[in-house]
């Protein structure tokens, strides 16, 4: 037979395990940041329309929503292996 692989290989290790409940806690987080993003849009569009201006505090929480958001795809897809928040800081808006 052409496989030679040793048969514990087979069950990934406990730090797999870790990693994927951290993904699937980021995923739970994302679709949470999708609603807030609806909500914040929302509340963004009013604001332009009746204060001829954008939400000041939205508009500086928007950067730290997209630091994160591009975090938890790049953690939950393997290809950066910090995860984001809530297993770390919260990402800074600068």
């Amino acid at each position: 037979m052409g496989i030679d692989k040793n048969p514990n290989d087979y069950y990934p290790t406990r730090s797999k395990w870790v990693r994927a409940f951290y993904a699937i806690v980021i995923l739970f987080g994302y679709g949470f940041s999708e609603a807030i993003l609806w909500i914040l849009t929302v509340i963004q569009i009013l604001s332009v329309v009746f204060r001829a201006e954008p939400n000041k505090y939205i508009y500086e929480f928007s950067s730290s929503l997209v630091k994160w958001n591009s975090s938890a795809i790049s953690f939950c897809l393997w290809k950066d292996d910090r995860p984001p928040f809530p297993f770390s800081r919260w990402p800074d808006g600068n």
